[in-house]
């Protein structure tokens, strides 16, 4: 093959008187003449792609931020945008608006000086996952999050992608980002619509979906649980199956499912029979048969239904999720109630627990029935081994436990055991260091307790302000609006993330007294669901309280 002569191509682009004289011409001499080395041109590297959110935004500027140099380009009518960057190095962050909808996507490092890089609902979704927050951030912090931009992050972000959207949108055979939409935009369209019409039978905005992406991880159950179609009127009702734990009444299974249809407010049983849900407000639902759904922001929800003789029992009830093992690990604090046999009374108590990524209980702190300050080892529960039906099965001193877990889309993580007559219970929250509330907070919450003999002993809706607040004691103070009583809490007391409130009499509005039983409380992070149970010996109550809105 003939090489081309190094001076003509360097000529074109400087001039060809110039380029002749670099070339160093004859002449010759005694002491010879130097000979210049010709330049070296660089490859511009190329961006191009589709802008759509469903419909090409065309006239509309693409900007994109580089590792090495930025650029702009204009769309087409069709949507189709070509950025080139003298001198530009991978990877590269993309955006584009169109004043209602800003739309981001990303380049890799290691790719080819020509990559196609499209923008659409699903690559923004996609750079969440990738990124770990909103994508606008990662596009304003580019220098110090560039690193994520990888192929094989990206690679995995489009694998938690396709997992969340399972439900919604079938997009295992497209690459949002490298699709030739100019050529062949159906699959891509038609995947679209469907997300578009998810999100609003969900009564959600994109941003909402990528928040969620962007705290998944791999984890993805949470995004299928939010991708649900919502009641109009409380986005915490949300369409799916729903786990139903029913603790200490004798009503066969204590694990139980039921099936929400949020858009047209029934609920169907395990037996096929079905209720209409009707709507009280509120995020407060009841059936023709008198149960009463309380409904938290997350999902998580209680049941009060008639039992026997007039009394009432009280279930939990939150979405049915399929978590790993490992969303497990770590250390928890736990608050449950029930009885050894069936002549005892139903008792609180306290205890921590830890686990590994396998599942492998390796830590058992039993804490009393008491207060909880002081615990001991206790006996170790059997690993978390995975149940076809849902959830796991571990055991406790001989005795068959199965947990579930259920996790927000903030990554909030619940854990949720019970025997399987229902004859124990235990809610579970990781451990960690609590703050104190900011003065003149507010929390709106049903409470609901049971008695020692496992029926429902007093019910509350309630909002409770918080009016001082003591940083070197770890103390506050709050108020209740139904009668305007005082009382006194501490924090990370008995344990880190726990609450514990000491017996008091307290004054009421109309100058009557309240007495306050000592309790220790915990709240499960941003579930909506909070624990309390008794401290003080013969009292034997436990308490659920839900958010309300």
């Amino acid at each position: 093959m003939k090489h081309v002569h190094p001076c003509l191509s360097h000529a074109l682009f400087i001039g060809s008187t110039l380029g002749l004289a670099a070339c160093g011409g004859g002449g010759g001499g005694a002491g010879g003449t130097a000979t210049a080395t010709p330049a070296t041109i660089a490859t511009p590297l190329v961006l191009s792609g589709n802008a759509s959110n469903g419909v090409a935004l065309s006239s509309t500027t693409v900007e994109a931020r580089c590792a090495t140099g930025n650029g702009s380009a204009p769309t087409d009518p069709s949507g189709h945008y070509r950025i080139s960057i003298d001198g530009g190095a991978l990877p590269c962050v993309l955006r584009v608006s169109d004043g209602s909808t800003t739309l981001h996507s990303v380049a890799e490092a290691g790719g080819s000086q020509s990559l196609n890089a499209n923008l659409t609902p699903l690559s923004d979704a996609l750079v969440a996952s990738l990124a770990g927050t909103p994508p606008a951030d990662l596009y304003a912090n580019f220098e110090t999050a560039q690193s994520r931009i990888t192929a094989a992050n990206i690679t995995t972000a489009r694998a938690n992608l396709t997992a969340a959207l399972a439900g919604v949108a079938d997009i295992s055979g497209l690459d949002p980002i490298k699709d030739d939409l100019s050529a062949a935009p159906a699959a891509t369209n038609a995947a679209l619509a469907k997300l578009s019409t998810a999100l609003d039978d969900a009564r959600l905005f994109p941003a909402d979906l990528n928040a969620a992406l962007a705290a998944a991880g791999g984890i993805t159950a949470p995004v299928k649980t939010l991708l649900q179609a919502a009641s109009a009127t409380c986005s915490g009702l949300r369409s799916g199956t729903y786990r139903l734990i029913v603790p200490f009444i004798s009503l066969g299974s204590a694990f139980q499912r039921i099936t929400i249809d949020a858009k047209n407010l029934s609920v169907r049983y395990d037996d096929a029979n079905i209720d209409t849900l009707i709507d009280q407000g509120g995020c407060h639902f009841s059936t023709p048969d008198n149960d009463q759904f309380y409904v938290s922001a997350s999902g998580v929800a209680l049941l009060r239904y008639s039992a026997d003789s007039g009394t009432t029992g009280i279930a939990l009830i939150f979405p049915e999720q399929t978590l790993p093992v490992s969303a497990f690990a770590g250390s928890w604090n736990e608050i449950g109630f029930g009885r050894d046999t069936s002549s005892d009374p139903f008792n609180g108590w306290s205890a921590q627990l830890t686990v590994d990524s396998a599942g492998n209980v390796t830590d058992n702190q039993d804490c009393g029935t008491g207060l909880g300050d002081t615990c001991t080892a206790d006996t170790l529960p059997t690993q978390l081994t995975a149940n076809s039906d849902g959830g796991f099965d571990s055991s406790y001193q001989g005795s068959a436990v199965r947990m579930f877990g259920f996790r927000t889309t903030s990554g909030t993580t619940m854990m949720v055991s019970a025997t399987p007559d229902g004859a124990n219970l235990s809610i579970f929250a990781k451990v960690g260091s609590l703050t104190l509330p900011r003065v003149g907070s507010v929390s709106r919450y049903w409470n609901m307790s049971f008695n020692s003999a496992g029926y429902q002993g007093s019910f509350i809706s309630e909002t409770t302000t918080i009016t001082a607040n003591n940083a070197s004691a770890s103390t506050y103070t709050r108020s209740h609006a139904s009668d305007g009583h005082l009382e006194t809490l501490s924090i990370n007391q008995p344990k880190d993330g726990m609450r514990y409130r000491p017996a008091a009499t307290a004054t009421n509005s109309s100058g009557g007294t309240v007495n306050v039983s000592a309790a220790v409380l915990m709240r499960v992070g941003d579930t909506g669901l909070s624990i309390a149970r008794n401290v003080t010996s013969g009292q034997n109550f436990f308490a659920l309280g839900i958010d309300r809105p």
